[in-house]
């Protein structure tokens, strides 16, 4: 009863906090932010076979995540970009809780008209794991990068 109750209120005062999310392509204006929290549960106790048949598994696989998105304008054309997690589970062979991923980086808008935006983002993932970068040792250190277009007036 206790942990529903609590729940229940956790869910109530999120409710009554919510605003519209508008993640996109487009950069944030200067000196303003958006956060995305997200918390996210999965509990098992049926997997698949290598045959995709459903099976039992040996003990329940509980697994959950809290995560962060965040973005902040630096400039109406520059934003700032972080994302993280803290994860935990468990199920026959490891308990693990801990940091996720953590990804910083920039985006920049290269050009917006009326009708078409171009925007260009690099990042620095990292990921760690008893201490020691979870990456492959040659993906270490470098960012990753993408840009895109939106052809709309938006």
């Amino acid at each position: 009863m206790g942990r529903g109750l609590g729940i229940g209120l956790v869910l109530a005062g999120t409710l009554a906090m919510a605003f519209p999310a508008a993640a996109g392509p487009w950069t944030r204006e200067q000196a303003t932010a958006q956060f995305i929290l997200k918390y996210e549960v999965m509990r098992a106790e049926r997997g698949f076979d290598l045959d995709g048949n459903s099976q039992p598994l040996l003990a329940e696989r509980r697994d959950s995540s809290l995560s962060l998105y965040a973005e902040y304008g630096l400039t109406d054309r520059l934003m700032l970009v972080l994302k993280t997690d803290w994860q935990s589970g468990s199920d026959a062979f490891v308990d693990y809780e801990g940091r996720g991923p953590l990804e910083i980086g920039l985006a920049w808008q290269v050009y917006r008209d009326p009708r078409m935006l171009w925007r260009c983002r690099s990042a620095m993932p990292t990921a760690v794991r008893d201490g020691m970068p979870a990456m492959p040792r040659r993906a270490r250190g470098r960012p990753t990068g993408r840009c895109g277009c939106r052809r709309d007036g938006r």
